[in-house]
């Protein structure tokens, strides 16, 4: 028992860059399985649901921003590939920006999905 090898943990609180993007990819791709799920689950629904759906406005601008989203996390994730790539750091603010629009379209559509879902359990 004593003779097993304990994995080694950095001592220093700095994360290194390679670890830091590959967070940040997985992130990415958790949000991109959220985002394309949540379409599936709402068109699921609206078929469940037919006609007697109420704030269909909300499911249409939930979709719109979900499939924002997933535009972004795609770019975002073309974006981290071509940066990590490069030799020096010139894409990272632009990665910045992108994630931060994954991250706000991603949040816009929950919002709207949330009213939408409200609008339907007060209306039952």
């Amino acid at each position: 028992m004593d003779n097993e090898q304990q994995p080694s943990v950095p001592t220093d609180n700095s994360v290194s860059f390679l670890e830091q993007s590959k967070f940040l990819q997985e992130h990415i791709k958790i949000l991109l399985t959220l985002a394309t799920g949540s379409l599936v689950l709402s068109v699921s629904l609206l078929h469940d649901l037919g006609q007697t759906i109420q704030g269909k406005q909300f499911l249409h601008s939930s979709w719109l921003w979900l499939f924002a989203s997933v535009i972004a996390g795609v770019a975002c994730n073309y974006v981290l590939t071509v940066h990590l790539n490069s030799k020096n750091n010139a894409y990272s603010w632009l990665v910045k920006i992108v994630s931060f629009a994954l991250h706000a379209c991603f949040a816009v559509a929950m919002v709207y999905f949330v009213r939408f879902a409200l609008a339907n359990l007060s209306a039952t």
